[in-house]
């Protein structure tokens, strides 16, 4: 195919541009000569290019921020297994409940005002209450048992109390 004529009007002497995929998704237009349409139309593609690349980023973290939060609601909205009422037995053998909230508060019905916190900690429930005591409420086999420990008493010695747990309501 032969080149037309140099004099002809209709010819618009112009070098191509490059239009390169940049890391971040963004476009770059390489410097050369253009009349000015075609600088317009690159500037215009341009722009449109980047706002893609920006909305594109926009929207991968709101989807992630979304997850996330999800998640955490979730994990924060599932019950324990531990909430609820347990019948357990204290160190002469008499029944009494203790009570485990979802807020991390526990009460027990032994003794005038027995208060305490609560936290999971893997298999078990761990309370510390007001008197100084702590009780673990953990799962053995098919089945839960009741550990309580004086106060100052090391939760890996021998217990001063242990018995059945059983969940009530």
């Amino acid at each position: 195919m032969s080149q037309p004529p140099r004099g002809n009007p209709w010819v618009v002497q112009a070098s191509c541009r490059q239009l390169t995929e940049s890391s971040t998704g963004a476009a770059e237009i390489h410097n050369s000569t253009v009349g000015a349409q075609n600088a317009e139309f690159w500037l215009a593609l341009r722009t449109h290019i980047q706002e893609e690349a920006t909305m594109r980023r926009e929207l991968i973290t709101t989807v992630a921020a979304g997850c996330l939060i999800g998640m955490t609601s979730l994990s924060a909205l599932a019950a324990s297994a531990f909430e609820g009422v347990w019948q357990v037995k204290d160190t002469a053998g008499q029944p009494f409940e203790i009570t485990l909230s979802s807020g991390g508060a526990a009460k027990a019905t032994r003794g005038e005002g027995m208060t305490g916190t609560w936290k999971e900690e893997g298999d078990a429930a761990v309370i510390t209450w007001n008197t100084g005591w702590t009780t673990k409420i953990a799962k053995q086999g098919n089945q839960y048992h009741k550990t309580a420990y004086r106060k100052g008493q090391a939760l890996d010695a021998a217990p001063a109390n242990s018995s059945d747990a059983q969940k009530v309501k």
